[in-house]
């Protein structure tokens, strides 16, 4: 017993010292994305099928400064991000539809000004800088009243940083096409 001691200790020490050698990962402090997959669900809501597409996109930053705050008071309500700036929405999406020639074109939403785009909060709950990677799940949903069933759709998508003056801005990751209300 007195050697089982003795030996667990050396065992939990030589444990910690290889676990306090884990060097972090380096990635660039502008994000990178990249389309992990759109998850696709079809449902009916009075007589409207709708269909509910999760956009799952994995994310490196070196930096961690990813993700903004909807609280009021909140730094990231102020400039750069405040409302009504470019940079307020943190994740940004284009919607394309593909036409009869097959080329995937910006669809024109019937209403002037809206958008796909919104914001997702802070991945981190400090401010300390430190490489993230994960994936961020975001979820959109279409009704067969604007669009028609067999509609093939693609994503643009790209997310901005906490950085200021200017936010970094990652690459566009482009989703596969989705055909809409299908089985």
């Amino acid at each position: 017993m007195k050697n089982l001691l003795k030996y667990s200790a050396t065992l939990l020490l030589l444990v910690l010292i290889i676990a306090s050698c884990r060097k972090e990962p380096e990635y660039s402090e502008v994000p990178e994305i990249e389309f992990s997959r759109v998850e696709q669900y079809h449902y009916e809501r009075f007589g409207v099928l709708i269909d509910s597409l999760h956009l799952v996109i994995g994310y490196r930053d070196g930096d961690g400064n990813l993700g903004l705050s909807t609280e009021q008071n909140s730094s990231d309500m102020q400039p750069p991000f405040e409302p009504g700036s470019p940079y307020y929405n943190n994740f940004r999406v284009d919607l394309f539809r593909q036409n009869e020639q097959g080329q995937f074109v910006p669809y024109e939403f019937p209403v002037e000004g809206f958008t796909l785009s919104s914001r997702f909060p802070r991945i981190s709950a400090d401010d300390r800088n430190e490489p993230l990677e994960g994936e961020i799940k975001f979820k959109l949903e279409f009704s067969s009243d604007i669009f028609r069933p067999g509609d093939v759709i693609q994503f643009h998508v790209s997310i901005l940083d906490r950085t200021r003056p200017v936010p970094n801005i990652s690459n566009v990751a482009v989703s596969r096409p989705v055909t809409l209300f299908t089985e």
